[in-house]
């Protein structure tokens, strides 16, 4: 790494330019491991990046673990996000120490990678809230493009392969079962359309 003239107390950077633009801020205990990873910290603390261009553009951001390709390349500010496979929470970007990026888990391949902001989601599985580009709010998406379609809901929670909201701003909604798609805000579904029993 290029740290600079700060403080740099049990660290790591591993790989070009890990930790480039630290520079004289201090840091206590972050790990950047890859091309690029955490490249541009500056104050953010206690930060994990291990993967090419892992947490990239975080500068102010805390308490973020990234593992993976491109594991939240573009969070700037966001803090005490998870998020662990190829380009998992990647395109989280919000600025100016604004918090409406903040509070996120998110594993697996392309988990919530388009979702610019929102706050306390909880995502498992490849490509679940694939759809989501920003605001989305205290989701549970769980299972292959579990909650695909959310895009701005809020409180819904999508269990199983291809789980679904019936309207992509949906509120509410509680989906269980694969295939399955919710009917209306504030309510639950259980099962996909195969279900008789």
């Amino acid at each position: 790494g290029l740290g600079g003239t700060g403080a740099m107390a049990n660290c790591i950077a591993i790989g070009k330019n890990a930790m480039k633009l630290t520079a004289g801020n201090g840091q206590d205990g972050a790990v950047a491991i890859g091309t690029s990873s955490l490249g541009a910290l500056t104050s953010g603390t206690s930060n994990t990046a291990v993967g090419y261009e892992s947490l990239k553009a975080n500068q102010q951001g805390d308490y973020n673990t990234a593992i993976g390709y491109e594991a939240l390349e573009s969070n700037i500010d966001g803090g005490d996000n998870t998020a662990v496979g190829y380009r998992a929470l990647a395109g989280l970007n919000i600025d100016s120490s604004d918090t409406s990026a903040s509070y996120n888990t998110a594993i697996g391949a392309r988990a919530l990678d388009g979702a610019t902001t929102g706050t306390h989601n909880t995502v498992i599985g490849a490509d679940a809230m694939g759809s989501a580009d920003g605001a989305e709010t205290e989701n549970t998406a769980i299972g292959y493009k579990a909650g695909f379609n959310i895009n701005n809901g809020t409180s819904n929670v999508c269990i199983g392969s291809n789980s679904l909201l019936s309207a992509v701003n949906g509120t509410n909604q509680i989906v269980i079962g694969k295939d399955a798609t919710g009917r209306e805000n504030n309510s639950v579904t259980l099962g996909n359309a195969s279900v008789t029993a």
